[in-house]
């Protein structure tokens, strides 16, 4: 959010403010987030044959402050038309399970799902959402499979048993913070705490992408790169990154496939940000190396793939 409620896409899909407060964001800037209430709370977007997808990414920054006890007991983030309902609609959300009148504030989880028609099992995980803590949800549909990435981990994937079946297509609007079409019938699903994010993408982001919404995890900030150099000398292949407490393992593949490197001459720093190799021998030229980075968090990510080379002009 920047203090208003209007799409910064440029699409023109702007929201319509009702009962929201302006309140700090994710990085702590004040106005860059809006609190819902848990009531009555929430922001519409008028319909467009645009949220008319077939497939689906919902993404979206928000603290949790407080969970729904009523009937069915969603709280919802986005949804197109009614929650579980109707040609065309969907939603990301979280819930606590699938008992319409048990509720447990303890188990509550992100989840995405479209009409009912492709209803799918409680995607419970642990660990479960923490109020007053910050997350980077990612929800994408692509006809067959719903997955669901928390802070840069997937915690969720679930596939229909009967996937491929069309959408579909409806004139219903959006809402963020509250299921207003179904409000009359008794099934509000409000949701209370702060939204600093809201994303909407007529396709499945890749894995990678959806890993790195919000930067939760950090990335690769400098790839190694391929080196040409003579037999009997000395290289190296560095990388850096911005994981937090980040665990290195470089690989090395000479013909049929990628496997660990052991820290055994001529190699060193095989766990760590630099691999190097002392005395090159003729076996290793042509060699790839490359290196998985990972951390205690599920946060991972692989370098690009280099090679070492004999000198330039040497054959």
């Amino acid at each position: 959010m920047d203090s208003t409620v209007n799409d910064i896409s440029g699409s023109g899909h702007n929201g319509h403010a009702n009962n929201i407060v302006a309140a700090p964001g994710a990085d702590g800037v004040a106005g860059h987030g809006y609190y819902f209430n848990g009531s009555n709370s929430f922001i519409g977007v008028p319909a467009s044959p645009a949220f008319n997808v077939q497939k689906y990414t919902i993404c979206s920054r928000v603290k949790v402050m407080g969970y729904y006890s009523g009937n069915c007991q969603f709280n919802t983030i986005l949804t197109r038309g009614k929650m579980g309902t109707g040609v065309g609609n969907y939603f990301a959300a979280f819930f606590d399970n699938s008992d319409c009148t048990g509720f447990d504030s303890t188990t509550e989880c992100f989840m995405t799902q479209t009409e009912f028609r492709s209803y799918i099992a409680p995607p419970f995980y642990t660990p479960a959402i923490v109020s007053n803590t910050w997350y980077n949800v990612v929800s994408t549909f692509n006809d067959t499979v719903y997955k669901t990435f928390v802070n840069g981990v997937l915690m969720n994937t679930t596939t229909l048993s009967v996937p491929g079946i069309p959408m579909g297509t409806s004139t219903d609007s959006i809402s963020i913070g509250l299921s207003t079409m179904d409000v009359a019938a008794g099934y509000p699903y409000p949701f209370k705490g702060v939204i600093d994010d809201i994303l909407l993408y007529d396709r499945v982001l890749t894995d990678s992408e959806s890993v790195h919404y919000g930067d939760t995890c950090g990335r690769i900030t400098s790839e190694p790169v391929s080196v040409h150099t003579a037999v009997g000398s000395t290289c190296s292949f560095t990388t850096t990154t911005n994981f937090m407490n980040p665990v290195y393992r470089w690989q090395q593949n000479t013909g049929s496939g990628f496997t660990n490197l052991t820290a055994t001459l001529p190699y060193s720093g095989v766990t760590s940000n630099s691999l190097t190799i002392t005395g090159v021998t003729s076996a290793f030229i042509g060699s790839q190396y490359r290196c998985i980075i990972t951390n205690s968090w599920g946060c991972a990510d692989t370098t690009n793939t280099d090679t070492l080379f004999s000198p330039v002009g040497v054959i």
